[in-house]
């Protein structure tokens, strides 16, 4: 979790009050069992963290061990993800493969599988109350714990549905489903989604040129 709360900042210099902020932290942190490194605060004169570069590349470098040669990172055609028209990710030794910003959300497993896994679960606990602890802080590490915690078998499972990695599952056809949610469609989704489809359509007819 990167954050420029300064809720999560953790001062060298202690007073009485920067200590109780900090064990309302490790006290949050346990109740959900998830490390104290996994928050990264970033200061910020701005409250909300937004998406940007140096927080991909500080994420890709500790990292770095757990990433394989030979893997591949994918990610929307943003510019924070590209350093002097080479990928963030050359240093790595792993490839970079890029969703097209229209079908994005609908590729990434991250987007619309994951987040919304644990979102589910995290609207369960979002009004808890912890002794101690400030409700934005526990609504965050709450949230935090649910995400950390989808078993890796999930995981593969959203990346094998969303990417079609089994080519008999590739068609026009299932691709539509996979956008449109067909027990669910609505008139306007249609019309929202008439240019996703299409970008999709090109995307997927290039993939199974390569598969003949």
């Amino acid at each position: 979790m990167y954050t420029s709360n300064p809720a999560y900042k953790i001062w060298p210099k202690k007073t009485a009050k920067r200590l109780g902020q900090e064990a309302m932290i490790k006290s949050a942190t346990r109740e959900f069992a998830v490390g104290m490194d996994q928050i990264v605060y970033l200061p910020s004169t701005k409250y909300y963290t937004f998406e940007r570069a140096d927080i991909i590349r500080h994420y890709l470098k500790r990292m770095r061990h757990h990433i394989h040669c030979g893997s591949i990172i994918f990610s929307d055609n943003a510019r924070i993800y590209v350093d002097k028209n080479q990928p963030i990710t050359t240093s790595l030794r792993a490839s970079t493969a890029r969703y097209p910003a229209e079908v994005h959300q609908y590729m990434s497993p991250n987007d619309n599988r994951l987040n919304g896994l644990a979102k589910a679960k995290w609207r369960k606990f979002l009004h808890r109350k912890i002794t101690g602890v400030e409700g934005r802080v526990s609504s965050d590490i709450c949230l935090l714990s649910h995400l950390t915690y989808v078993e890796p078998d999930v995981l593969r499972g959203f990346f094998a549905a969303n990417l079609f990695l089994d080519s008999r599952a590739l068609s026009i056809e299932k691709c539509k489903e996979h956008i449109m949610d067909t027990e669910n469609t609505r008139q306007s989704k249609k019309l929202y989604h008439a240019k996703l489809l299409a970008e999709y359509k090109r995307y997927v007819r290039g993939r199974l040129v390569q598969e003949v």
